[in-house]
């Protein structure tokens, strides 16, 4: 933002400026979360399910474990016991996805994409800086997962 006070911007290009980023990062969070259950490790540089393998409460996990679904209450059970066999992490997974929660965090990351180039439209940036911005949020949140 520094930058940005340095040129001289207004305050609600600074605000728009702001809550584009606020908004990018809850979008990359949540899709690095999708990431971390379903990726591909070629990809995302870090071994699948490694949150789930460290009891990580993430986005998809924390709703997924918030359902009153079957699949929630067997996740429940399998998240808080003792021991994870790679089987066991295969499952948990196939529950949250069963209960639904990986669409939810997936209509959530976007909405939250959305929501961060909403904004960034709103702060008078220059065709060339907007477009090279808009490119790059979106390569932030939608690599392959």
């Amino acid at each position: 933002m520094t930058p940005a006070l340095r040129a001289g911007k207004p305050e609600h290009v600074l605000a728009a400026l702001r809550s584009a980023g606020r908004h990018l990062g809850l979008a990359f969070q949540i899709f690095n979360d999708v990431e971390d259950i379903w990726g591909d490790p070629t990809v995302t540089g870090k071994p699948v399910r490694s949150d789930i393998l460290r009891r990580n409460p993430t986005f998809p996990v924390l709703a997924a474990l918030s359902t009153d679904s079957p699949a929630g209450e067997r996740l429940r059970r399998l998240w808080h016991a003792d021991g994870t066999t790679a089987a066991h992490l295969q499952e948990m997974a196939d529950l949250v996805e069963e209960s639904g929660s990986r669409h939810t965090a997936e209509q959530l990351s976007r909405s939250h994409l959305d929501s961060a180039l909403e904004h960034l439209g709103r702060a008078e940036l220059s065709p060339a800086a907007s477009t090279e911005l808009t490119a790059l949020f979106d390569r932030i949140v939608n690599r392959t997962a």
